[in-house]
């Protein structure tokens, strides 16, 4: 939703408030730019359930700059094995 929102008007309120909403919940940011607090992150590379649905979302967006992100890079590189080219 926020690169749809920030494709039409990127100064809208909606495009603010759910670019603030995916910096608070970082579940909700992968495939943008928005920076996540590594406090953040942490709380869900602390939970197996959410790590999986976080890699899931990274994979499917291909988001690079998060695949690199250290709480986040093991995990990943189980999850896709031999399958890595994209995120060399």
């Amino acid at each position: 939703m926020v690169q749809r929102s920030e494709r039409i008007v990127k100064d809208d309120p909606l495009c603010i408030t759910l670019t603030r909403v995916a910096a608070r919940w970082p579940l909700s940011a992968p495939g943008t730019e928005i920076e996540i607090d590594s406090s953040r992150l942490a709380v869900i590379a602390g939970n197996e359930c959410l790590l999986s649905v976080m890699v899931d979302r990274i994979i499917h967006r291909k988001d690079k700059r998060l695949s690199e992100h250290s709480l986040l890079r093991e995990y990943l590189l189980r999850a896709v094995g031999a399958n890595v080219h994209w995120l060399s």
